[in-house]
């Protein structure tokens, strides 16, 4: 059995769109729910779909810490079907 404190630190269901963002050269990138998908290799959860803070609550989704650790932020378009990747600031 694990110690108490031992943590076992499972990869997130989007770390693969992690990696891929993080391996764009330039920003903005918008991606497509379909383009996500296809990424991820799984359908995006329909919280992704409809709820903007899903891609903006560090606390609740570490993908989103990930993504900011490496200098970038999504943004949701609900209408577009789709999500912005871009630098803050940019």
């Amino acid at each position: 059995m694990p110690h108490p404190t031992t943590r076992t630190v499972w990869p997130s269901r989007y770390a693969p769109l992690v990696a891929y963002i993080a391996a764009c050269p330039s920003a903005p990138v918008r991606l497509t729910f379909a383009e996500i998908e296809a990424i991820l290799g799984r359908p995006l959860a329909v919280s992704a779909q409809v709820a903007p803070h899903f891609w903006r609550d560090a606390h609740t989704q570490r993908f989103v810490a990930d993504l900011r650790a490496l200098g970038w932020e999504a943004h949701l378009d609900i209408r577009g079907r789709a999500v912005e990747f871009r630098r803050p600031g940019g």
